[in-house]
């Protein structure tokens, strides 16, 4: 996974943005330090990966697990804006049709680490040959950052999740993720 990173460095209004390029897991990427967005700036988000799915396979197969899974690329668009002193909410469209809504919160503030809480929504309606499954996410993750220069850092976040399927069949299914990453750059930088 890697990407390139950029934030609006000015408030609200018309502005000077970067483009922010993301690779990973439709609902489980992680490409986002413990640091918030400051208050009325913003940081835009656009990039791909691809996925692997036993869920979105077992539908194909009409069985509960199968050996085969699943493989299909994916692409996002996104952004984050600062609300508050710590606090910023962010949006993502992933396509083939994924959309999620979170919220950060930033608990610890020391020069080098940072540390923060947040909620996250995402929704997933997908059709394969005749079945159409609905999953519904929510994640409750923890990310932390260690800032060792103005452009380069690691972060890393852990996150129970809870996948809800509605469709042929229901079901519910708790998942925990971690992820690890290096950020090289401040303004325009790369996440990897």
């Amino acid at each position: 996974m890697a990407g390139i990173v950029g934030r609006g460095m000015c408030r609200l209004g018309p502005s000077i943005f970067s483009i922010l390029l993301l690779a990973g897991c439709a609902n489980f990427a992680t490409m986002q330090t413990a640091r918030t967005v400051p208050v009325g700036t913003y940081r835009l988000a656009l990039g791909g990966g691809v996925v692997k799915s036993n869920q979105l396979s077992s539908l194909v197969t009409s069985t509960k697990a199968s050996s085969n899974s699943l493989v299909f690329p994916y692409g996002e668009v996104g952004g984050r804006v600062g609300l508050g002193t710590h606090f910023d909410l962010g949006a993502k469209y992933t396509v083939p049709g994924s959309l999620s809504v979170d919220a950060k919160y930033q608990i610890l503030d020391y020069s080098v680490f940072a540390l923060a809480l947040g909620f996250q929504a995402g929704y997933l309606s997908q059709s394969i040959i005749s079945s159409t499954a609905h999953l519904l996410d929510l994640a409750l993750p923890l990310y932390l950052s260690a800032d060792l220069s103005e452009g380069f850092g690691f972060y890393a976040s852990a996150r129970y999740l809870q996948r809800f399927q509605f469709g042929a069949s229901s079901s519910s299914t708790p998942f925990y993720a971690t992820g690890l990453g290096i950020r090289i750059g401040n303004e325009v930088g790369l996440m990897a």
